[in-house]
């Protein structure tokens, strides 16, 4: 019996979150018709039922300029120099607390553990850089946005993929006031 509210319960919390992201479903398809000729009809009840060159067609007809576009890309590559710049390692490990002092064996094991998170991280088959172009993009255009780590297959630890926070259902779990998990990048 427990478990039949339990499951009344997130279905309920479901339907909550369903009728909150309804509110921005038609912003969202306003800004991929415009701004994102590209992306699948995920939120109008088209969804598969056109050829993508048909719905590209339909898309660029209503498309004045591409000065939009172009500026959505340019500011996601921006975020991405700043944030984080693929030429610098854009973080740091440590083992010690704030007000505690590190041995060099810490230091240099935090080092080399660094060292292999930002090598793993931009290997060609992790998929981290087009998929936080993506995520920046998509953060661009549409608001929220997640980039995730996935188990990788054919020979790479893990890849990384990214979801635009519309495109589906995300329970926010409260971490203090304004703060939720999965966070928007």
């Amino acid at each position: 019996m427990a478990s039949d509210s339990r499951a009344h319960d997130i279905l309920s919390r479901q339907a909550e979150l369903e009728s909150e992201r309804s509110q921005y479903e038609a912003v969202w398809e306003a800004v991929s018709e415009f701004c994102d000729p590209d992306a699948p009809d995920v939120w109008s009840g088209r969804r598969g039922a056109e050829p993508q060159a048909e719905r590209q067609q339909r898309r660029g007809a209503r498309v004045y300029a591409n000065t939009i576009n172009s500026a959505a890309n340019r500011l996601a590559a921006g975020l991405e120099s700043l944030i984080i710049p693929q030429s610098e390692k854009w973080h740091g490990l440590s083992t010690a607390a704030v007000n505690d002092e590190e041995s060099d064996e810490e230091k240099e094991w935090a080092e080399a553990l660094r060292d292999f998170l930002f090598a793993l991280r931009y290997s060609a088959n992790s998929n981290f850089v087009p998929a936080t172009q993506a995520c920046l993009r998509n953060v661009v255009r549409y608001g929220p946005a997640y980039l995730y780590a996935e188990e990788g297959f054919g020979g790479t630890l893990i890849r990384y993929a990214s979801n635009p926070g519309g495109r589906g259902l995300s329970l926010p779990q409260p971490l203090g006031p304004g703060r939720h998990f999965p966070p928007p990048l």
